[in-house]
């Protein structure tokens, strides 16, 4: 019997929803389409700040693997999209070991996007639900 190899394009993944079903459905998409081999996900923006720093702090101890891809649902309601993206940063001030940040929202303004694309042009910003289309430009 052979074992069946499955290629993802990332490692890991960090999964950020306060919606547990768009949690869930998401979650399911991006493993569905291979897009990592583990998904962290997380129904909290303060405790998944929190769970990143713990990991950067293992990691610069040898101990710790951060994901290679953030992604955060941007309306979500105890920490919108901005404010995480400023936590963001201050735990990744080096860009090089930054991991990609991903925003997802049903409903963004221009004024939203310009905003975002200020702070960073490396940013996504995709459209919930995910698809596979979505997940192919992550």
């Amino acid at each position: 019997m052979t074992e069946e190899i499955i290629d993802f394009k990332y490692k890991r993944v960090m999964l950020i929803d306060d919606n547990e079903l768009d949690l869930f459905v998401s979650s399911t998409l991006l493993h569905l389409f291979k897009l990592a081999n583990k998904i962290q996900t997380q129904i909290c923006a303060v405790t998944s700040i929190e769970q990143l720093k713990k990991q950067v702090k293992l990691h610069a101890r040898g101990a710790g693997v951060l994901p290679d891809v953030v992604i955060i649902d941007f309306n979500m309601l105890k920490r919108g999209g901005f404010r995480f993206l400023e936590e963001f940063h201050a735990v990744f001030p080096d860009e090089t070991r930054r991991p990609k940040a991903v925003l997802m929202s049903s409903m963004l303004s221009p004024k939203d996007i310009t905003r975002i694309s200020a702070i960073s042009k490396e940013i996504l910003v995709l459209e919930k639900p995910l698809n596979k289309e979505t997940i192919s430009l992550i």
